[in-house]
């Protein structure tokens, strides 16, 4: 992964997919629409180098999560080791960092249960249209693919005989590599409707941050 010059400076890693994770996770509540985040240029510096931290750190992360693993395998002995410190701070530490979690946790339902509210509410109001100018859209699109053996087999009996003849178990993805053109043709394709956001993102973004914002995409700075 390369975060390329500018705002974010340079990060070379061969873990490309667990830094842009890291990126996204960071940045979530920054996002405008799918990889488009409005971004102040102090807020992609401090992004860019706790990823850094990160995947500095990830090595040593995995090595240990190994030898844990190892250890959870085993049966444990009869012997208390007597604490440290260090232990006891630690221990104390996990404590509260699992009291913190449990708060922000009961916080999110909160804003989840108010999040589905809201969006029902935009969803009734738009009904059966396309959707709000300047609130949302819910416009029907198409959504997942699914290839029907059953189908080819009514449209075209003599070419799917002739496939499974020689194929024990009918695969599509086989056959879809060998008859694009019929896959194509024989794909039930499931009508959803879409919800999505819409509006003058970056000027609200500005509004809320009151600090100089940029439109920034995580894949802009991962190659």
């Amino acid at each position: 992964m390369r975060i390329v010059p500018g705002w974010g400076g340079l990060i070379e890693t061969t873990d490309a997919k667990e830094g842009e994770e890291f990126l996204h996770r960071r940045l979530a509540h920054k996002c405008l629409i799918v990889e488009n985040f409005a971004l102040a240029p102090e807020e992609v510096r401090e992004a860019v180098g706790e990823a850094r931290t990160f995947l500095e750190e990830l090595p040593l992360r995995r090595e240990q999560q190994s030898r844990v693993e190892q250890l959870t395998s085993i049966e444990s002995s009869e012997e208390i080791f007597p604490p440290t410190d260090e232990l006891l701070e630690q221990g104390r530490r996990l404590l509260q960092i699992r009291a913190e979690k449990a708060r922000h946790m009961a916080e999110f339902e909160d804003l989840a249960l108010e999040e589905e509210r809201l969006e029902i509410a935009i969803k009734l109001a738009i009904g059966a249209a396309k959707g709000i100018d300047g609130v949302a859209t819910w416009q029907t699109v198409d959504g997942r693919r699914r290839f029907r053996p059953e189908w080819l087999k009514a449209d075209n009996p003599e070419l799917y005989e002739a496939y499974i003849s020689y194929i024990p178990k009918f695969e599509s993805a086989k056959f879809k590599a060998e008859y694009p053109e019929n896959y194509a043709a024989h794909q039930e394709v499931r009508r959803v409707r879409d919800f999505n956001l819409t509006g003058d993102f970056g000027t609200m973004w500005q509004h809320l941050c009151r600090s100089p914002v940029g439109r920034h995409s995580v894949a802009d700075h991962v190659a």
